[in-house]
């Protein structure tokens, strides 16, 4: 059985990426993965690169890449890509559910009032 990795969950932000990198390295850790929205914050791609440029021995990877929005050929390609720059593996997660393309729930249509009442349980005499 192999020992226990510790990785830390961080977000792309391609300044100050490469000290942050080195630091997790230098901190211990054994990898660190990146969250992977195009919604919410820069290319997650190009910071696991700038992180890999500044790291030797660290681990790296997407907490989550949604398959949905991103090309399942283009990701395989990209991380190829990272793996032949870094000479280590990088790791891939992909979420099983809900993505950034559709409401994270059904949108609720409006209450006329009278169905919430034709809903309602009678109530039982006293």
């Amino acid at each position: 059985m192999s020992a226990r990795q510790f990785y830390l969950r961080s977000y792309p932000i391609p300044d100050g990426m490469a000290a942050h990198a080195a630091a997790v390295e230098q901190g211990g850790w054994d990898g660190l993965l990146l969250t992977d929205s195009q919604n919410l914050s820069m290319d997650v791609f190009a910071s696991l690169g700038i992180a890999a440029a500044a790291t030797s021995t660290l681990q790296l990877g997407t907490a989550v890449t949604n398959l949905t929005t991103r090309h399942p050929a283009v990701v395989a390609s990209t991380f190829a890509t990272g793996q032949r720059i870094s000479v280590r593996t990088e790791e891939i997660r992909w979420p099983q559910g809900r993505d950034a393309t559709r409401p994270a729930t059904p949108p609720r249509r409006p209450s006329t009032g009278a169905e919430d009442l034709l809903s309602a349980r009678p109530v039982p005499a006293a």
